[in-house]
């Protein structure tokens, strides 16, 4: 496929670009090229492949996504410098957040 100078100036309507008039030429070329890959990419024969839900010949690498007690929480406090009931106390970002107001 051929792109023309219009597919181009649309693409970058789309993208909201604005591409320099010198540059659409060189731009065009390299577009062109990459559309011929995927071109390309349509004449291999995938009917006998199976889909893939990862690369990687690894089974079972997930885990049971559990809550579990953190080890560390007393560590992690004792870094604040105030908290309250195992939870980090910040001031208050809102103005008169502490008056209900």
């Amino acid at each position: 496929m051929s792109l023309k100078r219009e597919n181009l100036q649309n693409l970058a309507k789309l993208a909201h670009l604005t591409i320099p008039k010198h540059d659409e030429e060189r731009i065009l070329s390299d577009l062109s090229t990459i559309v011929s890959f995927f071109e390309a990419l349509q004449d291999i024969d995938t009917d006998n492949v199976k889909p893939l839900l990862t690369p990687l010949d690894k089974a079972g690498v997930f885990f049971d996504d559990l809550p579990e007690p953190d080890q560390n929480a007393s560590r992690f406090l004792a870094n604040s410098p105030d908290q309250a009931s195992s939870l980090y106390r910040f001031p208050s970002v809102m103005p008169n957040h502490e008056k209900g107001e």
